[in-house]
């Protein structure tokens, strides 16, 4: 599977009740959700994390802003209104609300997951099978 359907208010929540310990686990997962839903790796989602913790929770800014830039462009490639909240994160983040940030992140990807199929391991489009042909002296 390549995203998660998470609850936003159930993300809030925990990012609130955690004291930043889901803030690491999300950041994380939805790196790597995101990497799975691009075939692309461009960040690494345990360097993300050891990143934030060495500078005490500043490159989390850089992540928002990142992930909220290569969220728009998943929204291109699943075909709906691109949603580029990158630089909301960073100014949420810098006036003390940067917890609302996982919110508004998990709309963003719960909608892309709505809007478009997984990609195959290769990064490409997963067209269904084709049909099989009908039974019968037809199609021998």
């Amino acid at each position: 599977m390549i995203g998660t359907y998470r609850s936003p208010l159930v993300v809030l929540l925990l990012r609130l009740v955690s004291c930043g310990i889901y803030r690491l686990y999300f950041c994380y997962v939805v790196t790597e959700e995101v990497n799975r839903y691009t075939g692309q790796n461009e960040q690494s989602p345990l360097a993300e994390v050891v990143l934030t913790i060495l500078t005490c929770g500043i490159w989390h800014f850089i992540w928002d802003y990142r992930i909220g830039k290569r969220m728009a462009g998943m929204c291109r490639m699943a075909g709906i209104a691109p949603t580029d909240n990158a630089v909301l994160y960073v100014i949420l983040g810098f006036v003390g609300l940067g917890v609302i940030n996982g919110y508004l992140q998990q709309e963003i990807l719960n909608r892309i997951w709505d809007a478009r199929p997984p990609y195959t391991s290769g990064g490409g489009y997963q067209a269904p099978a084709a049909y099989p042909p009908p039974p019968g002296p037809y199609y021998r």
